[in-house]
């Protein structure tokens, strides 16, 4: 029961406009019809649910865990992450999913997760039975689609020790939980710095 509230949540966060009222009624039917849709993926530790470059073919909810995002770095020759996920969350390249292009950017699970997901073609059916969703879904792209933007100016503009403490401030459980390998890759950094930053935050 708990995981199927949350899984709603996810479902009303992606397809609904926050402050949604719609009917009780239109609310029953609208997650009677989406949730046999939705179906928990088998995961394995470490999973790679899709590559960059590959055709995201689901989007993904992660109920519990951390997933985070690999996209290779052309100017420093290194993987970077745009995207931590703590759950719950929904996770993937949304313009992606969406359009089925090549993804901006790879998601992988650490260690092991709960996550749902939702097919293409799946999608599909409930944009036609339900065509007033479809507006949500483009604001949840262009949120996304700022959020990549913002991330690649921070890495242009601030300096590594500024944006890891604005992420320990505003995601504090987070940082306390993910693999510092994805934190550094996160910050556009090498791990052994990430370290070195990591040590001087806490004992400032």
């Amino acid at each position: 029961i708990m995981h199927e509230q949350v899984l709603l949540q996810l479902i009303d966060d992606y397809f609904l406009p926050k402050g949604f009222r719609g009917s009780p009624n239109f609310i029953r039917d609208f997650h009677n019809y989406l949730l046999p849709l939705i179906n928990e993926t088998r995961i394995s530790a470490n999973k790679v649910l899709y590559t960059e470059q590959s055709i995201p073919t689901s989007i993904y909810f992660l109920l519990s865990g951390i997933a985070y995002s690999t996209m290779e770095f052309k100017y420093k020759k290194m993987m970077v992450a745009p995207f931590l996920w703590l759950g719950p969350s929904i996770v993937g390249d949304g313009k992606s999913f969406y359009k089925q292009k090549p993804a901006r950017f790879g998601v992988a699970i650490q260690g092991y997760a709960t996550v749902y997901q939702l097919e293409r073609g799946h999608l599909q059916m409930i944009e036609d039975r339900f065509p007033n969703v479809c507006a949500n879904i483009r604001l949840t792209i262009r949120q996304q689609n700022n959020e990549v933007r913002l991330w690649k100016e921070q890495l242009s503009y601030e300096s590594a020790p500024t944006r890891l403490s604005k992420l320990i401030e505003n995601r504090p459980l987070l940082v306390e939980h993910i693999l510092q390998k994805h934190l550094a890759s996160h910050l556009g950094i090498y791990e052994t710095y990430c370290s070195t930053l990591m040590y001087a935050y806490k004992n400032k």
